[in-house]
């Protein structure tokens, strides 16, 4: 009987220590998105080149993944569509940043 009481302790210990291993797995996954956001946050601060023309600086993004893509005279020649050129996630409307 010690035995059965013995094992199914192990079981509750193992199933246990599963989700805690779960949690600090979903608690990683949190703090690496928080990371992206932070660079993301950093990158829209800074000057970044047109995409398409590469000569004047990308001000307007695809409102889907909101990458910094396009300067004016590009995003208006794309301002009904199109494919992102960071990503190539598809878009149908350009927000300006």
């Amino acid at each position: 009987m010690s035995s059965t009481v013995s094992h199914h302790k192990q079981q509750q210990i193992g199933a246990n220590n599963l989700m805690a291993n779960e949690d600090q797995e979903e608690d990683g996954d949190e703090e690496e998105e928080d990371d992206e956001e932070e660079e993301e946050e950093e990158e829209q601060n800074l000057p970044i080149d047109c995409y398409v023309c590469h000569q004047s600086p990308a001000i307007y993004a695809p409102l889907g993944c909101k990458h910094r893509t396009l300067c004016k005279r590009c995003a208006m020649k794309q301002a009904t569509g199109g494919k992102c050129k960071k990503c190539g996630q598809m878009f149908f409307q350009l927000k300006k940043h």
